[in-house]
């Protein structure tokens, strides 16, 4: 049996559920998890065999091997895409909310995520500079550029503003994710949250910039989708 137990922000515990669930499915375990508001799919009891005797947490990235008679207490984020490959399908299922049709971009829109530190976030080191935004998007042609954001009121957003037009998404967190999932074209920010709205959504092209927080090489953690043609480096 497993028993999740959940941490950080929505990005996070999608990849807790999800790795979780590929786990108890593959090993044919029980699983019992909070309900996450509005994913109705992301079902917080899986039937399967219950152990009650030697109790074994789990944390970090990784997917221990299943040894059975085991109870297991997964408290990691299991960041690691590769868990995934062969069943994205189920996955999406499980991670796709509720949907509002209220406000969608229109496809010719390009919509952007950029995270200004909520939770602790080091906002310093992993959020590009505003020069470095204004240069990428001069690269691209759109009717109007949509920014979905943690924290709408940071004087960085009044900074990149002497560069390029925009406006501000101000829904909150269902209503970004959907909004997100409604973009044709998007513009990927180093969260997990960013990963998982637009990868269940409805993009046809996910801009993935060529920056230190979202290079994965030599970490425990790997949440590129490698199996998704939609993915542009730029």
């Amino acid at each position: 049996m497993i028993k999740v137990h959940y941490s950080g922000g929505l990005g996070n515990n999608l990849w807790q559920y999800s790795a979780s669930r590929i786990f108890a499915s593959n090993n044919g375990l029980a699983m019992r998890a909070k309900p996450i508001d509005f994913f109705y799919n992301a079902s917080p009891r899986i039937e399967g065999k219950k152990e009650y005797f030697r109790k074994e947490l789990v944390t970090g990235h990784y997917l221990p091997d299943f040894v059975p008679g085991k109870r297991y207490v997964f408290k990691g984020t299991f960041e690691r895409f590769e868990y995934f490959i062969g069943r994205e399908d189920e996955v999406k299922k499980w991670c796709t909310p509720h949907r509002t049709t209220e406000h969608r971009p229109d496809p010719r829109d390009l919509v952007i995520s950029i995270r200004r530190g909520w939770n602790n976030w080091p906002a310093d080191t992993h959020c590009p500079s505003v020069e470095h935004y204004a240069h990428l998007l001069s690269s691209f042609k759109f009717r109007k550029l949509w920014i979905c954001t943690d924290s709408p009121d940071d004087p960085y957003f009044i900074e990149l503003g002497k560069y390029v037009e925009f406006e501000i998404y101000r829904g909150g967190v269902l209503e970004q994710f959907n909004f997100i999932m409604a973009a044709r074209r998007y513009l990927m920010a180093p969260s997990t949250f960013s990963f998982w709205a637009s990868w269940v959504g409805d993009a046809e092209e996910i801009y993935w910039p060529r920056i230190h927080a979202l290079n994965f090489e030599g970490t425990k953690y790997n949440w590129r989708p490698i199996t998704d043609k939609r993915i542009i480096d730029i």
